[in-house]
């Protein structure tokens, strides 16, 4: 038996050579001759039993059907179809990332007077942390607009939440835009 790609074939490559176009004759010529075996050309569906067994397709049938590639047929490759060769699996060393989970922004309402420089200078203070929240929030929907937040909610971040919804985008951010390699 000459060699074929799909000689001792894994079960895992059944359908590997799917449309690969195959030429078949009969090992035994009273058997063609008699209408047991079908010779011609065929289209390969699938490899079964290590390569022992092939369903094909005759060009002049509907369905596919199953041969003993073995022990009736000489079979020979007249147009090889591999889909290893044709999409191949490139492994790479990055891990899937995970991404944090998304904290919760809660509801800031802005209190109506705000009597004391103490006061003010926290209104002051919070207007700078939401500034960079929404850079940072900006940077991430450039990246991944699904894991960035609505621009008007950021503005209504709760004091409490606010350091976790900024580590939350720098870590996407740096999850997202520098993949780590191992």
């Amino acid at each position: 038996m000459n060699a074929l790609p799909w000689n001792n074939a894994n079960v895992n490559d059944e359908a590997r050579w799917f449309g690969t176009e195959i030429c078949l004759t009969a090992k035994i010529a009273k058997h063609a001759v008699s209408g047991l075996v079908r010779e011609g050309i065929a289209i390969l569906h699938s490899v079964k039993n290590g390569g022992g067994a092939l369903e094909v397709k005759f060009k002049s049938d509907d369905f596919p059907v199953r041969i003993n590639a073995r022990d009736t047929y000489d079979v020979s490759v007249l147009l090889l179809k591999d889909a290893v060769i044709l999409n191949p699996v490139i492994h790479t060393s990055t891990p899937i990332v995970r991404l944090p989970e998304r904290p919760n922004l809660g509801f800031y309402t802005n209190p109506r007077f705000v009597a004391s420089a103490a006061e003010q200078k926290l209104l002051c203070y919070r207007s700078g942390r939401i500034a960079l929240l929404r850079q940072l929030n900006d940077k991430l929907a450039e990246i991944s607009p699904v894991d960035a937040y609505h621009h008007d909610d950021i503005s209504h971040t709760e004091n409490e939440n606010i350091d976790k919804v900024r580590d939350y985008l720098i870590e996407n951010i740096r999850l997202l835009s520098h993949p780590v390699t191992s």
